[in-house]
């Protein structure tokens, strides 16, 4: 393993990600996440939910924000990160397993809170 791949660049990449201008998070993107974060270190997985929320929770403050296809991604990854979960548990990664459980959940109050605007 080099140098490059023992770097955890989970927060680095969620940096880059905060000065782009989004207006949607679609099943694309959903894929996307749930892939990198099968992927991740276990280091990785206990900080992605923190980063993933801080990048995407305050997305409707656009006026080109897309509500309905953001709901349909943030759907589509929480279908995708419970079907993950499902095989960590099956694997008998429990710490892996807690740990998708939080970023559900922060998938769920996300969908809601986009939900639940006025727009």
């Amino acid at each position: 393993m080099n140098n490059f791949q023992k770097v955890n660049v989970l927060p680095f990449t969620f940096e880059l990600a905060t000065h782009k201008i989004f207006d949607r998070f679609d099943v694309d993107m959903a894929d996307a996440t749930a892939s990198c974060y099968e992927s991740a270190s276990q280091q990785e997985r206990n900080n992605f939910s923190y980063y993933f929320c801080g990048l995407w929770g305050n997305l409707n403050q656009d006026m080109q924000f897309q509500k309905d296809a953001t709901i349909a991604g943030l759907e589509c990854l929480e279908k995708l990160l419970d079907d993950l979960k499902c095989k960590f548990e099956q694997d008998g990664k429990r710490i892996a397993s807690v740990n998708i459980e939080k970023f559900i959940q922060d998938v769920v109050r996300l969908k809601q809170k986009y939900s639940e605007d006025g727009r």
